[in-house]
């Protein structure tokens, strides 16, 4: 919804975006595809980098997941996820694996 507000200047993408869509959209593409490019050793030698990462309650994350059939089961997993970039993002040492 923000992307027409910050086009030319922000690209806004979502996973989906960065990768063709997999069969199956398991934990292990979900955090490949989010590349960890903050956590990763080669930050410190770019130009520059800078990422915003638009974030929402776990009650707001089980709103937007649940009507796109996302399992219900997995909702803690999604949620625990987001907890994880939330921390890279402040902290990109933070638990590295």
């Amino acid at each position: 919804m923000v992307a027409p507000a910050l086009a030319p200047s922000v690209e806004c993408v979502e996973l989906l975006d960065l990768t063709p869509t997999p069969a199956a959209m398991t934990k292990a593409w979900r955090q490949q595809t989010a590349a960890e490019i903050v956590a990763a050793p080669s930050p410190p030698r770019l130009d520059a980098f800078a990422a915003c990462l638009l974030d929402a309650s776990p009650d707001a994350q089980a709103e937007r997941l649940t009507p796109r059939g996302e399992d219900p089961a997995l909702l803690p997993h999604h949620q625990a996820f987001a907890g994880w970039m939330r921390e890279q993002a402040w902290g990109p040492s933070t638990r590295p694996r």
